[in-house]
């Protein structure tokens, strides 16, 4: 850290302090007129404005939430700006200024989404005509059931996103992103990958939702979102077609690579005659 950022620190820092200094401005205020003043009204001014000012200055931050401090309508930056590193009170009580400062809370806790799950009491033809179809490299469509879990590791990156926050401390635009972030990558690596290596769960050998997830974490957009993707996997696949027909096509796309296979043989061979 540069000696701007430590001096911009450093600031808000004793901005931070304004707020129990001046309750106990009043409070020391009170306890001079107090051992000055014979009667007892003109001390309890400065005392019932003190207790005014802290209950006014005082704010819980809920467990498991963080403190997103804004000052003037704005973020509070700390340390080097150009990695989005803002004010944040952890939870607990805490103290700000009021009317200048406000304290929005934003969830940490770990979040769960599911894409494609069927809902209880759905039939199988209402299920498919809602839910999204992803195409494999053979072109089968298929309908995997994919779960992923996240949580907020800079809530200042989150509340940069836009859409507010709401009422439980969830970015509802986020929840958006990363449904579509999912949706693509999940779609991104299936295109590439044969039927059977997708019912197997394994890709280059990895899990396949691992693969997905960390192809994730590589676009571009992914680190503006200020969260760390927990777990992603697949849970479950459907077909359009029954079983039957999904292994009918299964045993073409073996004959279908046979025939290949056969054919390049015979070439190289009339290549040697």
């Amino acid at each position: 850290m540069d000696e701007k950022d430590e001096k911009k620190e450093k600031d808000d820092d004793l901005f931070g302090l304004s707020a129990p200094v001046i309750f106990v401005a009043f409070m020391i205020f009170s306890g001079v007129l107090f051992f000055f003043e014979k009667g007892w009204l003109l001390p309890l001014i400065p005392l019932a404005g003190g207790l005014i000012w802290a209950i006014a200055s005082f704010r819980i931050v809920p467990p498991a939430f963080a403190g997103l401090v804004l000052r003037f309508g704005s973020r509070v930056s700390i340390g080097e700006e150009e990695k989005g590193e803002y004010l944040i009170k952890k939870e607990g009580w805490t103290l700000v200024f009021p009317v200048l400062e406000k304290i929005v809370p934003i969830s940490l806790r770990q979040h769960k989404e599911e894409i494609n799950a069927q809902k209880e009491g759905e039939t199988e033809e209402a299920y498919k005509n809602r839910a999204e179809s992803f195409s494999t490299a053979e072109g089968v469509n298929i309908f995997p059931e994919i779960f992923f879990s996240y949580k907020i590791k800079s809530p200042g990156k989150v509340f940069e996103l836009g859409g507010g926050i709401d009422e439980n401390g969830d970015s509802p635009f986020l929840v958006e992103m990363l449904h579509n972030l999912v949706i693509g990558g999940t779609r991104g690596v299936m295109a590439k990958a044969r039927l059977e290596v997708i019912l197997s769960r394994t890709i280059e050998g990895e899990p396949i939702g691992e693969k997905i997830k960390n192809d994730i974490e590589q676009t571009l957009n992914f680190p503006k979102l200020g969260v760390e993707l927990l777990i992603l996997r697949i849970e479950d696949i459907k077909f359009k077609k029954d079983a039957q027909d999904v292994l009918d096509a299964l045993e073409d796309i073996k004959k279908q690579e046979l025939k290949k296979r056969s054919e390049i043989i015979e070439s190289e061979k009339r290549l040697e005659i």
